[in-house]
């Protein structure tokens, strides 16, 4: 029998046919389950030092977005630069001296920030810390492409469907950390786990650059470097495509999270199908032609413009998933077209290098610069009008086609728009038809102008203006944005309570008028503040053993606390946000506190603030910072605990206010406090006449160092010991179980 001698470069070996497909695909996908792993494990770790403070988030988000980037620069440069053996050996070489930095962790030595130091402080911790392995792994997945295309692998001709691979991989680490990574290892475990999948995927890197480097094709190097440049207009293409998306996923979870419904993890749903559009779109076939996307696009996009500029009320459920399903049509059709445009595998690695590109520019508008733009969620509307452009980026019109198709959209939207705000008594009996009349023209309007992009566009616009600008809705209430979400002062329906609400939830509410519609002076405080409310049973408490005592509230909300403290001369105030500082200051809106009172209150994380307070020198402490949707689980450990208990005063009281529509934490508390030897009781009050005095229920917890210390309370009506839950472990800076505390709120049915 004879014996093939073709050399690899004509004859791809057994290993290359048979090894190298799945060795590149386990590898992506390890690589993509680590990016998305890490994220979220290095900020855990950094939260009970800064907190929830603006450094932490948008800081960690520029960082990492930056270095992945950076990943995508390092894999085209070394890939148009070096043949895969020797690439194989600079990136392994990599891998290695990324391994010196692990397991990741906080530096020992690294000192607390202080003041403006914070943010500095992040970028130090993140590149000492994380910043070399997480480039190591971010660049892994165009250049595993770039290699298997380079081979004579019989699939290397179209390597793109492998970034399905990496996408799911995305997922699947996405979706583990929260369900599954969190709530069963403590960060140091999770550190070691992380570096053992990193040595791993070093192994099968190297395995996999071996294997195609074997088989390495002269020829496609030869048409690499012979390939013409790229126009400038087709990379403008690719970054514009990659931004849209990327920005209406950021618009999406904001719009849900500030006016929907901020459920916790409700983020981890967007992004999951944002990434389940990647593998949908990158394969050998489409699933479906770019035409049909765009008319389903079209028709979705231009419901949600419709409901949004007709003030239509939707349920709930209805309205997360109308929102979702046209992020879920946009990121396919822009996807789609991203695929369609896409170049031949010479260029591999630019085409993802310019995705990127455009997915941190968009990410980066809408998580960083439209807070600072907008008072509202306007980046919702603007990324859905981006959308619309999608097929105008793909195929953009003739000069001849624009001025009809602009004509036509502002006749069009015009019309509508008469028809909705036209009327002076829109508010009254004939708003129904009214509606329904321009609900009816939107709709046919979108339906027909699937073929004209640029009218259906102006349509769109048109409508958003109109809402904007002409309904008679706005400005009936105030809006302050701040990086921590939307305020809202608006009135009552009978105009008789100013309310406060931070995205959906009710956080403040003061009586200002009477039934007869006098003004209502010094009205005490109402929600879960009200004279028969736990809070009131607590202070009363200790005030009854001390005229005068000191006290810090961390959590200010609108200032209803203040009222009780009026008499007081020795009380403070501890808030994150400086928007609802400058609201509970403002005279015009609650009044609960006056602008003297600005001196009293410290800003920033209270892990940070409270150290200024001297060890056994508040008479009660108030944790009043977890009954939004989205809570500072790092105030709530084991640790941040006994910072407050050391700061009590002999017989102080620490009060819990643990109220949450989404979370159980009272058992999470209880476990804590076994942990750190303190008694506790608590009361669970109910609502009172809500819509009409806005008493709210509210969930107390009290907690002091011996049982005597609580005789009192456990006097009075309502009050019982305080029991701890079997099966709940203490919350510590190194684990938290978010999962387990929501399913225990859905099991309790309150």
């Amino acid at each position: 029998m004879a014996i093939s001698t073709l050399s690899p470069a004509s004859s791809p070996n057994f290993a290359v046919r048979f090894a190298l497909l799945p060795l590149t695909v386990a590898a992506l996908f390890l690589s993509a389950a680590l990016l998305f792993s890490v994220q979220p494990m290095f900020t855990r770790m950094v939260l009970p030092v800064l907190g929830g403070s603006p450094s932490v988030w948008s800081v960690a988000m520029v960082m990492f977005q930056a270095v992945l980037l950076a990943g995508y620069a390092y894999a085209h440069a070394l890939s148009s630069c070096a043949s895969i053996r020797r690439a194989t050996v600079i990136h392994v070489a990599l891998m290695v001296i990324a391994a010196a930095f692990l397991p990741i962790a906080l530096p020992g030595n690294a000192a607390l920030p202080a003041g403006e130091g914070s943010v500095m402080w992040f970028v130090t911790i993140f590149l000492m810390a994380v910043a070399v392995p997480f480039l190591a792994v971010a660049g892994n997945g165009p250049l595993l492409q770039a290699w298997f295309a380079r081979s004579q692998h019989a699939a290397g001709e179209d390597p793109y469907h492998l970034y399905a691979a990496s996408n799911i991989g995305s997922f699947v680490g996405l979706l583990s950390y929260p369900l599954i990574v969190e709530p069963n290892f403590g960060l140091v475990a999770q550190s070691s786990l992380w570096s053992l999948g990193f040595a791993v995927l070093a192994v099968l890197i190297a395995a996999a650059g071996i294997t195609a480097g074997q088989a390495q094709s002269k020829a496609i190097v030869a048409r690499v470097a012979s390939a013409a440049p790229l126009a400038l207009r087709r990379v403008c293409q690719w970054i514009a495509l990659a931004f849209i998306p990327s920005a209406l996923l950021v618009a999406v979870t904001a719009h849900i999270s500030s006016d929907i419904a901020a459920a916790p993890f409700l983020w981890v749903v967007p992004l999951a199908l944002f990434l389940l559009t990647f593998v949908l779109t990158f394969r050998k076939t489409p699933l479906v032609s770019s035409e049909v996307l765009h008319r389903l696009q079209l028709a979705i996009i231009g419901i949600v413009i419709v409901v949004r500029s007709f003030s239509l009320t939707l349920d709930i459920a209805a309205s997360v998933l109308l929102d979702l399903l046209a992020l879920f049509i946009a990121a396919m059709s822009a996807h789609a077209a991203l695929v369609a445009l896409r170049p031949q595998k010479e260029r591999l690695t630019l085409f993802y290098l310019s995705m990127s590109l455009g997915g941190v520019l968009g990410g980066s508008f809408t998580a960083l610069l439209a807070p600072l733009l907008f008072s509202s969620i306007a980046e919702f509307p603007i990324t859905l009008l981006l959308c619309l452009a999608t097929p105008l980026i793909l195929a953009p019109p003739a000069w001849t086609k624009t001025g009809k198709s602009l004509a036509l959209g502002i006749v069009i939207g015009g019309v509508i728009v008469s028809c909705l705000y036209a009327f002076p008594d829109i508010t009254g009996p004939r708003r129904e038809p009214v509606l329904l009349l321009g609900l009816v023209m939107a709709v046919m309007s979108f339906v027909l102008l699937y073929r004209h992009m640029l009218a259906a566009l102006t349509v769109a616009m048109a409508l958003l203006a109109g809402e904007a600008w002409l309904s008679p809705f706005h400005g009936k209430a105030e809006s302050v944005r701040s990086f921590f979400g939307v305020h809202r002062m608006v009135a009552s329906a009978d105009g008789r309570f100013r309310l406060l609400f931070h995205g959906t939830t009710l956080h403040g509410a003061r009586q200002v008028k009477d039934s007869a519609g006098a003004i209502v002076k010094d009205a005490p405080p109402t929600m879960y503040y009200h004279q028969q409310s736990p809070f009131a049973d607590a202070i009363d408490s200790v005030r009854r053993r001390k005229a005068q005592f000191s006290a810090s509230i961390v959590g200010l909300g609108a200032g209803a606390l203040a009222w009780y403290g009026r008499d007081q001369s020795d009380w403070r105030y501890f808030e994150i946000d400086p928007a609802v500082v400058d609201i509970a200051l403002d005279q015009r809106q609650f009044g609960f506190m006056s602008p003297d009172d600005r001196r009293k209150i410290s800003v920033g994380d209270a892990r940070l603030t409270l150290t200024s307070l001297g060890d056994g020198s508040q008479d009660l402490i108030v944790l009043d910072a977890f009954s939004s949707d989205s809570i500072p689980t790092h105030l709530l450990t084991v640790e941040a605990m006994s910072l407050y208990v050391r700061k009590l005063a002999p017989r102080g009281l620490l009060l819990m206010h643990v109220s949450n529509r989404n979370l159980e934490l009272a058992s999470v508390v209880a476990a804590n406090a076994g942990v750190l030897g303190l008694t506790g009781a608590r009361r669970l009050s109910a609502s009172d006449d809500f819509e009409n005095t806005y008493r709210a229920a509210a969930d107390v917890i009290a907690l002091a160092r011996a049982p005597a210390d609580l005789d009192d309370l456990i006097q009075r009506a309502q009050w019982w010991s305080l029991v701890p839950l079997d099966g709940v472990k203490p919350w510590s800076d190194d684990y938290a179980d978010l999962p387990a505390a929501i399913y225990r709120r859905l099991w309790s049915g309150r």
